[in-house]
Formats: structure tokens, sequence, C-alpha cells
């Protein structure tokens, strides 16, 4: 079991490597061509209202198909959109196939979730969720200097390769694995996302209810924070190159790394460090006004901001492995698609707030970790310790 975790963590490595690099690379080209926010932001904002859709429909294939098939497909997929972007110079070609992409990136992550979520209890599942993380967030930061570095230095042809040479050898290492997930496949069982499933499952259950509409307030931040937040910063600093904004970047994930040490030490108090992730988030943003002339000021606010915010996934983990296993795929889909649709809106207001002001986009983001807090607190995940769940 540990030996296969081990292999689709590398996979999923090689692959976060070329999809930074990707995604950085037509998102900077389209930013630097007239140094415009907006067009990233309606981009990534559209982007996430088909991911919102997709979300739907990959629940249904990782329940009821192959994984390694759908990892093989979402991987092929990657290579072929790799090669099309290469290859030519239509705006309009690289923008479509850029919307493809990420409906496989959905189909390929949805699946490594819900693959080591079956494998592993509650607990277990929140510790390896916290130290993949510090791993994935390393490589994260690499991968954004790196990305800087070839977007600044290095040519169209290099940094292609790169992204392609990724992809493929994470292809070649999932067609060596055997396949492991047979006992869900070509099952004669409903897998089909109905409006009874949906009443049954999320409308008459309280708890999944009140988690999704967390969510969905938070997602209202998340869809600005990490996709639009860093762009506006470089804007505001002056400091217009890749380099500077794969220096921001880099700050979320030095700030995530630091945060999954304490959650490997304290997995089991959910409520707790949940509670306190969601206040330090709240407080890192209203100091932004006071340190947004500065560089490092910014970068200190994103350091902090990755610090706390990652304080917040122990919920999301004890929420996933807690879900039926026959119907994770599909519960995992709809929460994926209240997010993304809740994550657009988020980019929208910021992007408009963002041309007012920066105080106004400091208080915007603090007053949505503020109600979430104040929900949390009322709801019936205030109080939960896995010593007395397990």
């Amino acid at each position: 079991m540990y030996k296969k975790i081990f292999l689709f963590l590398v996979v999923s490595t090689l692959t976060f490597f070329s999809i930074t690099m990707f995604q950085m690379n037509i998102l900077w080209n389209l930013f630097a061509k007239d140094n415009e926010l907006k067009t990233v932001a309606y981009i990534i904002a559209s982007s996430l209202i088909v991911q919102s859709f997709i979300s739907l429909i990959s629940g249904v294939f990782v329940d009821k198909y192959s994984k390694k098939n759908i990892l093989t497909m979402s991987l092929f997929g990657f290579i072929l959109i790799t090669f099309i972007c290469y290859i030519t110079s239509s705006s309009f070609i690289i923008v479509a196939t850029y919307f493809l992409f990420v409906v496989l990136n959905i189909l390929f992550q949805k699946t490594f979730i819900v693959m080591v979520a079956h494998q592993l209890p509650t607990n277990e599942f929140i510790k390896y969720d916290a130290i993949s993380g510090i791993f994935n967030q390393i490589i994260s930061i690499i991968c954004n200097l790196i990305s800087g570095i070839l977007l600044s230095f290095m040519s169209r042809n290099f940094i292609y390769l790169i992204i392609f040479l990724g992809f493929f050898v994470a292809l070649m290492i999932i067609l060596k694995i055997q396949e492991f997930d047979k006992e869900n496949e070509h099952k004669n069982i409903n897998t089909k996302i109905t409006v009874q499933f949906i009443n049954n499952n999320v409308i008459r259950n309280k708890e999944v209810l009140i988690f999704i509409i967390m969510l969905f307030l938070l997602n209202l931040n998340y869809g600005y924070i990490p996709n639009v937040l860093p762009y506006f910063m470089v804007s505001i600093s002056k400091n217009i190159n890749p380099l500077f904004l794969s220096f921001l970047k880099s700050a979320v994930n030095i700030g995530e790394i630091m945060g999954n040490f304490i959650i490997i030490y304290k997995s089991k108090k959910v409520s707790k460090v949940t509670k306190i992730g969601l206040i330090g988030s709240s407080i890192s943003f209203i100091t932004l006004p006071i340190l947004s002339n500065y560089s490092l000021g910014l970068f200190l606010v994103l350091t902090l901001y990755g610090f706390f915010d990652t304080l917040t996934q122990p919920l999301l983990s004890y929420f996933i492995s807690t879900i039926e296993n026959g119907i994770k795929g599909r519960m995992i889909g709809i929460i994926d698609c209240v997010v993304y649709l809740a994550a657009p809106i988020g980019i929208v207001i910021g992007n408009y707030l963002s041309k007012q002001g920066v105080i106004y986009v400091s208080t915007f983001i603090s007053a949505i970790f503020f109600l979430s807090f104040f929900i949390f607190k009322k709801s019936i995940y205030n109080n939960i310790d896995l010593k007395e769940v397990d």
C-alpha cells in the first residue's frame, strides 16, 4: 500500500511541477502582453466556473471507473495540450486549450485524493495530508522560483521541453503501476448525481450543508488570494517582473510548510487549529494596508496567510475521510462545484475592489474570514476531537 502511495506522490510531484510551469507560462505571457490584470482575472474566473460543472461529472467518473485509467488519460491529455500550445501562436487556441487543461487537472487531482482517502483512516489521512503538504509546498516554492527564472531568461523551446518531460515521466510511472481498484470498476451500481442524491446527502444532512456554506464563503477568498492577489501586489509594487511574482507566490508556500508541521502534531485537534487558522488569516490581511508599500511587507502578509490558512486544512481532511467510500467521489464533486462557483465571484469582487484601493481589498478578505469563524463556532464542528471520535 505504502509503495503505491509513494509512487503516486512521485507522479503528483512531477505533474505539479509541469502544471505550475504550464499555467504560469500561459498566464504570465497574457499578463505581460498588455500589463492588464483583468485579462488574467477573467481567464481564471472563467476557468473556475468551468471547473464547478466538471467537478460533478468527474465525481461520477472517480466513483465508477478505474482510477489508473483516469490518471493515464489525464496525463496523456496534458502532454497533448502542451504540444498544441507549443506549435500554435493563436491566442484563441491557447486560451481554449488552457480551459481543457484545467478540466483534466480536476480529474487528476480528484482521483488522487479519493485514492488516498480510501487507503487511510481519518487521523492517519490528516497526518498524511499534512506531511504530503509539506513536501508539495517545498516543491511549489522550487517550481515558482524556477518558473520565474525560466520565464525571464530561458527560451520558449526549453520551457515547453521541461513541461513535456514532467508529464511524460509521470505517465510512464503510471503505466507501470498494477491495477489497484478493480473492486470499483464496472460494477452495476448507481453512480449518478440526481436531485434525490443531493437532497438526501446534502440538503437534509445538516453536517454537510453547514460545511458547504462555510466552504462557499471561504472560497470567495480562496479564489482571489492565490490566483489574482499576487498579480495585484506586483502591480502596486511597480516591480513588474515574473521573478517578483514567483517571490510572492513562494511566500504562501513557506507559510503552508510551517503550518503543516503544526498539523502533524495537532492532527486530532481539528476544531482548535481551524479556529486559530480562521482568526489568524483575518488578522494577516488587516495588516495589508500598512505593509503594502514594502516588498518584504507583501511577502510577510502572504507568509502569515499561508501559515494560518493551512491550519484550517484538517477540517477538510476530516470531512473527506468521513464520507462513505461508495459516494466519496460524487460528494467531493458536489463540494467542488460549490467551491468553484464561489471562487470566480470572489475574483470578480476582489478585482473590482483592487481598483478602489488596498484598504478595500483588505477589509473584504478579513471580513470573510471573521464571518466564517463565527459560523464555525456556532456549528456542530466546533468541538471535533479525534481522541473522542476514534
